[in-house]
C-alpha cells in the first residue's frame, strides 16, 4: 500500500478528498465519523465577532437594568406594576413550557410503548 492510498483512505477517498479535507482538515491522524472542524474550530476573526456580541449583550443588559434603576428610583408605582406584569409573563410561560413539554413527553411514550408492544 503506497503512501498515497492511505491519504485518501483517511481523507475519505480521492473523489470526495477535497469536501473531505475541508470538513476535517489535512490530519495525520483518523477523526471521528461526527467531526466538523468548521463547529469545533475558530478562526481568530469569529472569536473577535464571539467576544464582540458579548460586550454588545452586556451593554445593553446595563442599560436596561440602569433603566430600571431609575424607573424605581423616580417612578416607583411604575416600576411596581412592571415587575409585578414581567412576574406574571414569567409564570405564564414557564407554565405553557412545562404543559407543552408534558404533552410531547406523554405522547412520545405512548408511541415507544405502541412500537414495543407490536414487536418492532
Amino acid at each position: 500500500m503506497s503512501t498515497g492510498d492511505v491519504s485518501n483512505r483517511k481523507m475519505g477517498g480521492s473523489a470526495n478528498q477535497g469536501q473531505t479535507r475541508s470538513r476535517v482538515g489535512d490530519r495525520y491522524f483518523f477523526v471521528d465519523a461526527g467531526y466538523d472542524r468548521r463547529v469545533y474550530e475558530n478562526p481568530w476573526h469569529n472569536y473577535l465577532r464571539i467576544i464582540g456580541t458579548f460586550i454588545v449583550y452586556y451593554i445593553i443588559m446595563a442599560l436596561f437594568w440602569l433603566a430600571c434603576l431609575f424607573v424605581g428610583i423616580f417612578e416607583a408605582d411604575i416600576a411596581t406594576y412592571y415587575c409585578c406584569a414581567v412576574f406574571v409573563v414569567a409564570v405564564i410561560v414557564r407554565l405553557s413550557s412545562n404543559t407543552i413539554d408534558h404533552s410531547s413527553t406523554y405522547h412520545l411514550r405512548n408511541s415507544i410503548h405502541t412500537l414495543q408492544k407490536k414487536g418492532r
